[in-house]
């Protein structure tokens, strides 16, 4: 009986390590953006904001790498489906916009699809990046992979943000919180006496 309980609550306590982390950076550095067509990352002394600024005419923008890797998950246990995106302040005409690159299990390029389109807005972007695979058609994607892209005049164009993150979904982690619940209250009425 004491063997049970034991198990329930080592169970219970490492619930939360059977799944893969979910990721935030912080921004309080540039380690995680891979910059492409001449953008400028500016990290702006670890404050966790990093301006992306323009640095000439053509394509200009960063992938979200993390630790490396390129690819996020879109498996729910991964808990890292949701895409939340907190823009600070626009810099001088400077405009952002996010693609999402599908991949398969085995890293092969399924398609590349326009999340949100270029704009100034400063309110948190969220998306949930599995129901937009499934919205636009994507069969097969495994992970996901974040591009911004910024638009505006060269050298003054750009664009800062504080934070990127790949989360659960709220609704999914308040689900497993419930059925972890309910198993305890099952197990307390059944062996209380």
């Amino acid at each position: 009986m004491k063997l049970v309980k034991y198990v329930s609550l080592a169970a219970l306590c490492s619930a939360g390590t059977l799944f893969a982390a979910p990721f935030t950076d912080p921004l309080d550095n540039t380690d995680n953006l891979n910059p492409f067509g001449g953008l400028v990352l500016n990290d702006n002394g670890g404050s966790g904001i990093v301006s992306m600024t323009r640095a000439g005419a053509g394509d200009e923008g960063a992938d979200w790498n993390i630790g490396g890797t390129t690819n996020l998950s879109l498996d729910l246990a991964d808990q890292q489906f949701v895409l939340n995106i907190t823009p600070e302040a626009q810099i001088g005409d400077g405009q952002w916009h996010v693609n999402i690159l599908f991949f398969d299990g085995g890293g092969s390029f399924i398609s590349e699809n326009n999340l949100i389109g270029f704009n100034s807005s400063t309110s948190l972007a969220s998306n949930n990046i599995a129901d937009f695979a499934t919205n636009q058609g994507v069969v097969g994607a495994d992970n996901y992979l974040v591009r911004m892209r910024i638009q505006g005049t060269a050298v003054t164009g750009g664009f800062s943000f504080s934070e990127f993150a790949a989360v659960p979904e709220p609704g999914h982690f308040a689900l497993l919180i419930g059925g972890l619940s309910l198993g305890l209250l099952v197990y307390r009425k059944k062996y209380s006496k």
